[in-house]
């Protein structure tokens, strides 16, 4: 029997899920979900499978396996509320609400519920990512430095693509860089201590595209993140630990650039992460990335670690 998965939201993140959903042996995309029929009869049209709806009483107990929500994040919660309602299992893009208590109170909600919830976190299962976290483990718990550089270029027509809602909610840190916060947490554990600058540097911009997050992880490891899309264009995502015995680069030299770009396009870390949730739900098994790894990073990106 085919494992059926419903997409709920239009979105450019909509398309990349689709993409390696058809790429996957034994999964039929049953329903896709948007507020404009136009926009899900559209994307229906190529997978023909899939049932276009805008409204989501069409969407059944039991007539799917997953939904993943890829709507505009003010939406996420709204429509995997109604999963959970279902008792269907769902999967979330980042980040997982726009307000923080929202999302604390939708995990201790679902979780009252025992839902099988998960977040979208594809960089932890990306091969240099995964290579990586063995390289650092000699880091953790240990007094050191580190830094991390996020510089994109992200122009005007990027922020005011679909209903225009990155213009105002699409701030730098909850949305660009939560999945390497996600990252750092998961190398080094939850931060001791977190503080956040954060800047609008254009006038069409009600949300930052300029920010600083300084981290203290437990044993003194101390990190700085600095990002930004207001560059002239986009740089390869540079991330450096110092200690007083050692220090590490990634990527470490430029030859090292060019060929992990060539390697990173043949393996897709969304489509890993896709396998590995339909293997956990096939399984009966708790999801991987936690409604606990969610919040914490929302909480790192926000500056709100200890309140």
């Amino acid at each position: 029997m085919a494992f059926r998965v419903a997409v709920l939201g239009a979105s450019k993140m909509a398309r990349k899920h689709l993409l390696c959903l058809k790429e996957l042996a034994g999964v039929e995309i049953g329903f896709i979900y948007s507020r404009s029929l136009d926009l899900a009869e559209r994307l229906a049209r190529e997978c023909s499978t899939a049932s276009p709806i805008d409204e989501l009483q069409a969407l059944k107990a039991g007539s799917v396996d997953l939904a993943i929500v890829t709507s505009e994040p003010s939406r996420h919660l709204e429509l995997a509320r109604d999963c959970v309602e279902k008792g269907i299992p769902v999967l979330i893009e980042k980040p997982l609400a726009l307000d923080l208590n929202e999302a604390r109170s939708f995990k201790t909600w679902a979780k009252s519920r025992s839902a099988w919830v998960s977040v979208v976190s594809q960089q932890r299962f990306h091969p240099d990512i995964v290579e990586l976290k063995e390289k650092v483990a000699p880091f953790k718990n240990k007094p050191g430095f580190a830094s991390l550089k996020i510089f994109w270029k992200r122009d005007s027509s990027y922020y005011s693509e679909g209903n225009g809602w990155r213009a105002e909610h699409n701030d730098i840190l909850c949305n660009q860089a939560i999945h390497w916060v996600d990252v750092l947490n998961d190398f080094f554990g939850k931060p001791m201590e977190c503080n956040r600058l954060d800047h609008e540097t254009r006038d069409f911009l009600k949300c930052s595209d300029q920010a600083l997050l300084s981290l203290m992880y437990p044993g003194g490891l101390m990190v700085s993140l600095g990002a930004g899309t207001f560059f002239e264009g986009t740089e390869a995502d540079r991330f450096e630990i110092h200690s007083g015995e050692r220090q590490l680069s990634f990527p470490s030299t430029r030859w090292q650039k060019i060929t992990k770009f060539i390697f990173s396009k043949k393996v897709n870390p969304l489509k890993v992460q896709l396998q590995g949730i339909i293997r956990d739900i096939q399984g009966q098994h708790p999801p991987e990335i936690s409604l606990d790894d969610a919040v914490l990073a929302l909480e790192v990106c926000l500056g709100k670690v200890n309140s």
